[in-house]
């Protein structure tokens, strides 16, 4: 990520792990969407993400 007088500008990485952030919250509306049952219950738990070098 690098700063500009005006803004900020995201490295590849950074614009690679904006889309695939945005591709999970996407997922997690559809999966919302998909139990129509439970609109109004918490869908609740964990989601852990781990970064392996060289995986």
């Amino acid at each position: 990520m690098f700063h500009s007088k005006h803004c900020i500008i995201l490295t590849d990485d950074g614009m690679l792990l904006k889309r695939r952030t945005q591709e999970i919250v996407s997922l997690a509306d559809k999966t919302k969407l998909e139990f129509p049952s439970r609109q109004e219950a918490e869908l609740i738990g964990e989601v852990p993400i781990v970064w392996k070098k060289g995986f």
